[in-house]
């Protein structure tokens, strides 16, 4: 038989879990929801219908249908059949032979021609042989064992999956539960699971670490509803994804996660650090500082800026304001006492500049004798220490 793409992406879908495993055979429906199939308008089947089928004023609606053909999932199938539950009660289609058309109108292929056989074999066109004739399609559409294997799966293998809620979860198993009694209807809802059986199963088929904290806080599932038991697991699932969102590390554009840890405020962070490779074990870079890193050399580090114009500031190499001169801002200055003391200090340096020229000037002297009637030593001091004064 050839499966139809959406049965494709729906099996393909299943996780690894719930596929064959320790023998047990893949479950007719998984608990992950096939996805949706966009469908030519042109294909379906639309039937007008009264929300009260009696009365000829009541308002109507529209339902449409996607012929089934036989190919596609069991699950389809049953939907087909809630569906045509729908149309049957709003077009108030209540003898056998209306039905019998109906489905005719909705089945083409491969389930046309098992309907058309299943309803020979059963016999007249009433409401009752309309129910095995059905069941003749869905024995058709089912593998063998299809019964006992989606039990078998809903009660061994159906554990939440990681992305769905336990809301959702809870949803989709009790509408599985709700399809068994599809299986077989000659038996109809004794097919289902009962409640304790699904709250026992539901228990073991969360995390382990839900489990822990229902022991930890004394809550028994099975003296609990289904739901109190969900809404436990609702509180247990909120928490969690509330401490995710503060320790989640947040990824970068480009796929690379950050360094665990603080990062350093004082590196340079506005330049890119090199993509490490997964052969890569040197660093390209090297700070005196920080040592080899991925990001960046001793220039471009702002700790080893940072220091050098501390240092620079402190020994007056700065140039500030625009001066063409470097300023001295570790000049001491001593407190004002009228001008005595600065006075002694300039005659003093004076004084040491005029030996300091002498020596000069004689050691020019001994290489180059100049007319040293022109020079006088003493006049010249006398004058400097006079204008000095005067000042």
């Amino acid at each position: 038989m050839k499966l139809s793409n959406a049965t494709v992406a729906a099996v393909a879908a299943i996780p690894r879990n719930d596929m064959m495993k320790r023998g047990f055979q893949r479950a007719p429906i998984p608990i992950q929801r096939e996805p949706e199939v966009i469908v030519n308008k042109e294909k379906l089947v639309t039937f007008k219908c009264r929300n009260i089928p009696d009365d000829p004023n009541s308002t109507q609606f529209e339902l449409s249908i996607l012929p089934f053909n036989g190919d596609e999932s069991a699950e389809t199938w049953f939907r087909l059949q809630d569906k045509a539950e729908k149309v049957i009660k709003g077009q108030n289609l209540t003898t056998g032979p209306q039905r019998y058309e109906f489905y005719r109108r909705i089945l083409i292929g491969k389930a046309l021609a098992r309907f058309e056989e299943s309803a020979a074999a059963a016999g007249n066109e009433t409401i009752a042989n309309l129910k095995a004739t059905l069941q003749g399609v869905t024995n058709y559409v089912l593998p063998a064992r299809a019964l006992q294997t989606q039990k078998r799966y809903m009660r061994r293998l159906c554990r939440k999956p990681p992305e769905m809620t336990m809301k959702e979860y809870i949803s989709r198993f009790q509408q599985l539960n709700h399809y068994l009694a599809l299986f077989d209807t000659t038996r109809g809802d004794r097919n289902k699971l009962p409640k304790d059986e699904i709250i026992e199963h539901a228990e073991f088929a969360i995390p382990a670490s839900w489990r822990q904290q229902m022991i930890l806080q004394g809550f028994e599932p099975i003296d609990h509803t289904l739901d109190e038991f969900t809404q436990f697991c609702e509180r247990l699932e909120f928490t969690e994804k509330l401490h995710e969102t503060h320790h989640v590390r947040k990824q970068k554009p480009d796929g690379n996660h950050p360094p665990k840890g603080k990062r350093d405020p004082r590196m340079d962070h506005s330049k890119p650090a090199i993509k490490r490779g997964p052969n890569d074990k040197t660093p390209p870079f090297k700070c005196a500082y920080h040592g080899p890193n991925w990001s960046h050399n001793t220039g471009d580090c702002k700790m080893v800026v940072a220091q050098a114009q501390k240092m620079a500031a402190a020994h007056g190499n700065l140039i500030k304001n625009g001066d063409k001169k470097p300023r001295y801002g570790n000049r001491t200055w001593v407190r004002d006492d009228g001008g005595a003391n600065k006075k002694e200090e300039l005659h003093a340096m004076i004084q040491n500049m005029v030996k300091d020229a002498v020596k000069d000037e004689r050691k020019r002297k001994a290489i180059d004798p100049p007319d040293e009637e022109n020079f006088n030593v003493d006049e010249l001091l006398a004058n400097l220490v006079a204008s000095d004064d005067e000042n």
